[in-house]
């Protein structure tokens, strides 16, 4: 496979994972807490949702707020394209291509937020 080939291949696959790759997965209802934080660690805003979801329900509500409010909170995503080497370089580089893409926020991660805001002053009290 030509190296220009394998670099346009290497660039598609980088588009897809950034783009689309973080947003599908499996019954998260029924994943472990040690299994929605890998995901969500990675900012996957279902898995940060139903981790914030886990964690009220332990009584463990900054945490959950804090899961809350990165699910609830819009992200732009940069996409990139693999350019292999040119010339007499020796190594290719990534080039980051197109406008930056927009994950919305999930709007019952915000309401969730604003409960769990409003069970913390009344506890503070």
């Amino acid at each position: 496979m030509s190296l220009i080939l394998r670099g346009l291949l290497f660039g598609s696959l980088c588009l897809m994972t950034t783009s689309a790759g973080a947003q599908s997965a499996p019954d998260l209802a029924s994943s472990s807490i040690e299994d929605l934080q890998i995901l969500a660690k990675k900012g996957h805003k279902p898995a940060q949702l139903e981790l914030g979801k886990k964690l009220e329900a332990q009584g463990e509500l900054d945490a959950a707020l804090g899961w809350y409010e990165k699910a609830g909170r819009a992200e732009k995503l940069r996409r990139y394209v693999y350019s292999p080497p040119v010339g007499n370089e020796r190594y290719g580089r990534t080039l980051s291509v197109g406008p930056r893409a927009v994950v919305p926020g999930i709007e019952e991660a915000r309401l969730r937020a604003e409960r769990v805001r409003e069970k913390l002053k009344e506890v503070s009290k």
